[in-house]
């Protein structure tokens, strides 16, 4: 080596290296200090322990580099007829612990090193034969070690032992005996058939399992040298084993024989190595319980000096006299090795700031089952920053905190600039070099990007100990925050603003290669009530090649994360589609966070049973569409980020032009008489394990009634939306029908009957009827119709209904005699019906459904059963307008709206029984609300299928769409119910049930719906 500096690349067992700068005096215990200290180990206890070994790469000469002499002395020896950039330095364990429990208590991360070398020898020694079943055991062990978060159903999925396969690779868990042995299908067998054994282990529980197992074939305690013999004959045999450990001592075996004791470390007072003739060597030990020196013969010099420095360093270990025995040749006090300063790696390496594979200890970096991070390792990178001068900064209020520090509020002064308002990122005073530089590397990151709703960078201030980050400051803080505190007052609109402004942030991101890794509501930042700005990068990485990053430490988003992350620590641009579908649910929901309650390690495990999180509501169809791709299994069927903005830029542009729509509509001056149809809920196949409800915007009243409907306030909101119950007031069914008694509030003078309703006004578009399955078959839009009495005023109302409007007390509807014009028709209890032709949207077409005890409907041809049936029921159950009243025109047409007026009634009495009862019941009594509402909105039908017989095809169209919409409201409100069963007394119980108050709201209005689809239907037919 030459007289001056030079740099030499330490190795890891797993393959990772470190960088020391080398001088003439430096000796070996200072490359194993400067390594060490990196780590994060006890240096109290691991220096003793590791040693340096070097190894010719490619003709596999190695040698153990002595403690107490320099490196120069040993590579000029070593090194001297061969490059030195031929040679490598591998730092390892050369002191084995007694027990790994007892090294486990004394230093976790040495007691993890001391694993992945016992690990890294059994995969690549051949010496060590294991038979099959077990080889596959203990890498299932080392999968559920590496992979702690992974479920056993996980690799039952054949793309999921496909990724582990081709893109980590089975030879990291695996020896390569076993995978050349067996083909793939049976190995993959029985992968699964052993890793089910080893789910509920921990970390360190798979290590000990680990050892145990493989102790039985090989000794993991134990360094042993061949070739050997005990005693001064120069013409005996080398034909005996020597074995050095903590627990045995010294121990020898003749060929053929068994172990035996050799020395006690403790006895041993002196040791030195000598060289023999033809280059052998023997090492020479003083024991204080033998007459004469102990003398062990060696095959050659080298392993002589191997063995006498390793029994040496195993007596200043395990015994009270820590000072070292050797002498002779080996004679060179080390027992207190120096630390020489030059610890610090080259200036390169201290930029890079590595954090090391085993720097994090697993005794105290654990988490509890409510954090939002779960510790994942990962190594760190170069940061360099735009250097900010101390002065040009002034911190002002602190705003928040960090991993690292504090968040402050500040100002800048960048001199030729006016002063701006910054957030200022601080780094803790006492942070070590390798925090302050990762506290940098997100600096770093943001550099690299410049977009309008990324939050950008200003520079950074490095001086001495203060160490900040200097970024553009949003004055309204995180947006979870401001959703929570905000939220009832932020319209659905601006919410799909936001998401729009992500979407086309995270497109920024994916055309620079990186992804983000923490996409959440909290780390988005709210500038301006309207513009939202993506932040925190802190765990932002570079994809190499374009292709994926793999994390190996560093705490993670687990409940935001995709599947593949959590079990394989994979991320790609793909991985944050999911999580960014999820923040789009944190967004709608207004804050809320995912899996709520549920701890990190059962996330996934949900999420492979197919679980979801629930739709949101206001949430629109095609989003939760969207989002729904976002969180498919497969990363290759999730769309890019390009996509997603498109489809967002889609969605935003339809609500706004519905908004405008609905705004059109509203009269201008006197408040609403109608009771507008809402767009029906999407939801997917149940079996998706989502519970969606979906509503439209309304006016003001309807949502603040509905508000108070989702925040639980059920005491203080009229049991009906204001316009259905405005609507109720002007028309209600009479309990007699050809009976009219005044109002209390009319003097005794009867009302005059109202004029025809006009037919539905040109003015008012029709208005879409949403898809609800994934392929419906087409469905042509149908209009909004409105019953409006001229200039008649309406009947006056009850003075219990009149209390009604007040939104202190709960509406009760209560029967209103109606206009004497208005009468009923004979009605007869509903009876079976047989379907025909025309049938309801998701009701088979090969029979009729009923409603069974677990809530589903089932087939009732030829049953006895009572069913919600098709177009064409028989005429013997009809319950419509009679013979006689056909024949009389508009009185005839007066009578069937009556018949279905009442019958609208009766469901809404039941969705409000429901409402009232739903969170005073038990779980098990929700069927019989539900069942309720069945009965009353299957007597409906049958009356709106009676008038359908009575009218021409032409005017069947717009009748039928709402009886499809209907029905599907009703499917719903069973899933709903479902839901809120299976989850009654856990954390989400009262989601659900709102969730089927929701549901429920919906067959109410859609049940008004139909009842104006049914108006209209017959003056289309008096007109044709």
């Amino acid at each position: 080596m030459s007289s001056g500096r030079s740099v030499i690349k330490v190795f890891l067992v797993n393959g990772e290296s470190r960088s020391v700068r080398l001088d003439e005096r430096m000796e070996v215990t200072d490359v194993v200090r400067s390594v060490l200290h990196r780590l994060r180990v006890n240096m109290e206890v691991a220096p003793q322990l590791f040693s340096i070994f070097l190894r010719h790469r490619d003709e596999g000469e190695s040698y153990w580099l002595q403690p107490g002499f320099t490196v120069a002395e040993q590579l000029a020896s070593y090194t001297a007829r061969k490059p030195l950039d031929q040679w490598r330095f591998m730092l390892r364990m050369r002191v084995l612990p007694r027990t790994p429990q007892h090294l486990l208590t004394q230093d976790p991360v040495t007691f993890q090193y001391f694993y992945d070398q016992v690990l890294h020898s059994y995969l690549v020694d051949s010496e060590i034969a294991v038979d099959n079943e077990t080889a596959v055991k203990l890498g299932c062990l080392e999968l559920r070690r590496f992979f702690k978060d992974m479920p056993q159903v996980a690799l039952k999925k054949k793309e999921n032992f496909d990724m582990l396969e081709k893109d980590i690779g089975l030879e990291k868990f695996f020896k390569s005996s076993l995978l050349s042995s067996l083909k793939r299908k049976n190995l993959r067998t029985m992968v699964l058939h052993a890793f089910q054994n080893y789910e509920s282990l921990t970390m360190e529980g798979c290590i000990f399992q680990f050892f145990s197992l493989l102790s039985k074939f090989h000794s993991i305690d134990v360094e042993s040298f061949q070739n050997c013999a005990v005693g001064d004959d120069q013409t005996a045999r080398l034909s005996c084993v020597i074995f050095v450990g903590a627990n045995c001592n010294l121990e020898y075996q003749l060929e053929g024989g068994e172990r035996r004791f050799l020395a006690a470390f403790s006895d041993i007072e002196d040791v030195c190595y000598e060289s023999e003739l033809m280059s052998r060597g023997r090492v020479v030990m003083d024991v204080r319980t033998a007459a004469m020196a102990v003398v062990i013969r060696t095959a050659t010099m080298t392993m002589a000096v191997h063995l006498a420095t390793l029994i040496d360093a195993y007596c200043m270990v395990y015994t009270p006299n820590p000072h070292s025995r050797m002498s002779g040749i080996g004679r060179k006090s080390y027992s207190n090795p120096r630390l020489s300063g030059l610890y610090s790696s080259l200036e390169e390496e201290r930029m890079r700031g590595v954090v090391d594979h085993y720097g994090i200890s697993m005794a105290t970096h654990s988490f509890t089952p409510g954090d939002d991070y779960a510790e994942v390792r990962e190594p760190d990178r170069q940061v360099l920053g735009r250097a900010i001068s101390p002065r040009e900064v002034m911190l002002e209020e602190r705003i928040g905190e960090g991993q690292f520090g504090d968040v402050h509020k500040g100002t800048l002064y960048p001199g030729t600039r006016d002063e701006v308002s910054v957030a200022i990122k601080t780094c803790k005073p006492d942070a070590s070099h390798e925090g302050r530089v990762k506290f940098l590397e997100e600096a770093a990151v943001m550099k690299k990007f410049d977009h309008p709703h990324i939050i950008k960078l200003f520079g950074v201030v490095s001086h001495e100990r203060q160490t900040c980050i200097v970024m553009e400051l949003a004055p309204l803080g995180q947006l979870r925050r401001y959703l929570l505190s905000e939220g009832s007052r932020i319209s659905k609109l601006l919410l799909l603003q936001y998401i729009h402004q992500m979407s086309s942030a995270m497109v920024h991101l994916e055309a620079k290669s990186y992804v983000h890794r923490d996409i959440a509501a909290r780390n988005v930042l709210v500038t301006t009530p309207e513009v939202v700005k993506l932040a925190d990068f802190g765990l932002s990485r570079g994809l190499q090649d374009g292709n994926y990053y793999v994390a190996s430490r560093g705490k993670l988003p687990i409940k935001w994360m995709a599947p593949e992350s959590i079990n394989f620590r994979r991320f790609t641009g793909l991985s944050d589609v999911w999580m960014f579908g999820v923040c789009c649910w944190e967004i709608m929901m207004r804050g809320v966070k995912p899996f709520v309650g549920i701890k990190n390690d059962e996330v996934i495990s949900k999420i492979e049973l197919g679980e979801r999180l629930p739709l949101p509501a206001d949430t629109p169809a095609p989003l939760f569409s969207l989002m729904n791709r976002c969180w498919s299994y497969e990363p290759e069927k999730r769309p890019y980020f390009r996509d997603i903005e498109a489809t967002v830029a889609d969605v935003l542009e339809e609500e706004r032009q519905l908004e405008s729509l609905t705004s059109r509509r509203a009269p201008p001056t006197a408040p609403p008489t109608d009771y507008a149809p809402e767009k029906p809920p999407y939801r997917p196949h149940s079996s998706q394990g989502f519970m969606q409800v979906k509503r439209s915007s309304l006016l003001s009243d309807e949502e603040t009634w509905q508000h108070n409907r989702m925040s639980g306030n059920l005491d203080d909101s009229p049991a009906l939306p204001p316009r259905i119950a405005t609507r109720f007031r002007e028309i209600s069914p009479s309990p007699h029908p050809r009976d009219h008694t005044p109002s209390p509030h009319t003097n005794g003078s009867e009302t005059p009957p109202p004029k025809p309703p006009r037919r539905i006004s040109p003015e008012i578009p029709p208005e879409p009827v949403l898809q609800l399955r994934a392929n419906p078959p087409p469905i042509v839009p149908y209009s909004v119709t409105t019953i409006t009495h001229g200039d008649s005023p309406a009947p006056q109302m009850t003075s219990d209904l009149r209390r009604s409007e007040s939104p202190c007390h709960p509406v009760a509807i209560a029967p209103i005699p109606p206009p004497s014009i208005l009468l009923r028709g004979n009605e007869g209890a509903p009876t079976e019906s047989t379907p025909s032709g025309g049938v309801y949207y998701s009701i088979p077409e090969d029979g009729v459904r009923s409603l069974r005890e677990d809530g589903q409907f089932v087939s009732s041809r030829g049953s006895g059963h009572g069913s919600i049936t098709g177009s064409e029921s028989s005429r013997e159950g009809e319950v419509g307008v009679s013979g006689e009243m056909e024949e009389k025109g508009e009185v005839g047409e007066a009578v069937g709206e009556e018949e279905v007026l009442g019958k609208v009634t009766n469901v809404v009495k039941a969705v409000m029984e429901l409402s009232h009862r739903v969170s005073l019941s038990p779980p098990d009594e929700y069927l019989e609300l539900v069942k309720g509402v069945g009965m009353a909105m299957r007597e409906l039908l049958h009356t709106v299928d009676g008038i359908r017989r009575k009218i021409p095809v032409q005017s069947h169209h717009e009748m039928d769409m709402a009886q499809k919409v209907l029905s599907s409201d009703f499917n719903q409100l069973i899933t709903a119910m479902k839901a809120a069963q299976k989850n009654a007394n856990t954390f989400l119980e009262e989601v659900y049930q709102k969730e089927m108050l929701a549901a429920a709201h919906v067959v109410a209005k859609n049940s008004k719906l139909l009842f104006d689809a049914v108006v209209s239907c017959l003056r289309n037919a008096r007109l044709r």
